[in-house]
């Protein structure tokens, strides 16, 4: 038996890695990372108001930022009415999977891909549902998946002239870019054969 306490950053990427809780045995000894998200203050399984807090912070913040973000871009894509918070609903989705997928399996190229699938299944139902073209909506969805960051950091490295950090950061943004492409496209195309 041992406490649970806190929350590790570990991983850290370009979506600001995992964050886990750790329990340290009392006897000492070294503390090991644990994949319950749950927020769970003790070992006898009750929720407790710490542990709801970080599970706010950690799922649904950044799902609400998300869906503001598409909410905004749906506004420079011209989206009208109702898509603009079918949009934001598709990012808000998108960044929830990717979140959970993120802490369930580790990594971040899974999970995006993971992410990229369900907003392309959302974004084919609600097109059919509103008869309106389908890219304004997956664009617009996968917004908040893109690896903006590691393009930054990539071209900072370059600069710098670090060149291993750069071509390391550069093929983890291709790797992240595809995997997006692919799952998007990958989901589309089935949906499509299917119905």
């Amino acid at each position: 038996a041992g406490a649970w306490y806190g929350t590790d950053q570990c991983d850290a990427g370009d979506h600001g890695g995992g964050y886990y809780f750790r329990r340290e045995p009392h006897g000492g000894g070294h503390s090991h990372r644990h994949s319950d998200f749950a927020g769970r203050g003790d070992l006898s399984g009750h929720w407790n108001v710490r542990g709801a807090m970080e599970l706010i912070q950690e799922l649904f913040l950044p799902c609400l930022w998300g869906m503001i973000a598409c909410i905004g871009f749906g506004l420079v894509f011209n989206i009208q009415g109702a898509g603009i918070l079918i949009c934001g609903l598709g990012g808000a989705l998108g960044w929830f999977v990717y979140l959970i997928a993120q802490r369930l399996l580790g990594g971040d190229i899974l999970p995006a891909f993971l992410a990229a699938v369900c907003i392309a299944i959302y974004s084919e139902l609600m097109a059919r549902l509103r008869h309106c073209p389908v890219t304004g909506y997956l664009q617009v969805a996968l917004l908040p998946l893109v690896p903006g960051a590691g393009i930054y950091n990539a071209m900072r490295y370059c600069v710098a002239g670090e060149t291993d950090q750069f071509i390391s950061t550069m093929l983890h943004t291709f790797g992240m870019a595809a995997s997006l492409a692919v799952g998007a496209m990958l989901a589309s195309t089935v949906l499509r054969t299917l119905l």
